[in-house]
């Protein structure tokens, strides 16, 4: 984050303390759109990314007096760990599957013919499917650092794990990845 954006949502994180919700209407336009790809690869369903997305703002809007921002604690880490805990409290509440890779990514890309979409929807479809193969924490720490672009340090503190302890889940989970995918050759 450049320096200029970390004095502009330290200053939206004060006004928001201080009550005002047109600061807080700013965080989610600049936030919802991370925070709803995430919620949306870890559920398949727009809908319930869409509701699962509103949850996470209203906790975090709730909890904004309590957050502190500095150059080592950033937001949208601490938008991905709310994120992560309510996806986990909705599977434990619905007992369902985690991701239906048949629904996920289902908008068609207009530079594209027919063929074209028909081909990066299997890809994705297999990508996907593979990823759901993953135990919880390789999912989380390869869809946190390569969709979400989170460094190490930040999907760290997301998981409550070291900077190593990441690395080391990323590396196994993209080696067992290629391995599952290879069968789709």
């Amino acid at each position: 984050m450049k320096e200029a954006d970390s004095c502009r949502i330290n200053d939206l994180i004060l006004r928001a303390k201080n009550g005002e919700k047109a600061a807080f209407a700013e965080i989610y336009r600049d936030y919802f759109t991370p925070v709803y790809r995430y919620l949306y690869v870890r559920t398949g369903h727009k809908a319930a990314a869409e509701d699962l997305a509103q949850i996470v703002f209203l906790k975090v809007y709730l909890a904004i007096s309590r957050f502190e921002f500095s150059a080592e604690k950033k937001l949208l880490p601490y938008f991905f760990t709310v994120a992560r805990n309510t996806v986990i409290d909705y599977y434990r509440r619905k007992k369902i599957p985690a991701v239906d890779a048949d629904r996920l990514w289902d908008l068609a890309d207009p530079g594209q013919n027919g063929e074209e979409q028909i081909i990066k929807q299997e890809q994705k479809k297999e990508i996907l499917a593979a990823l759901r193969e993953l135990n919880f924490e390789q999912q989380e720490a390869i869809i946190n650092k390569y969709l979400n672009g989170l460094a190490n340090n930040e999907i760290a503190k997301i998981l409550g794990k070291t900077e190593a302890a990441v690395r080391q889940l990323q590396c196994r989970g993209l080696k067992k990845l290629r391995i599952i995918l290879k069968k789709y050759d």
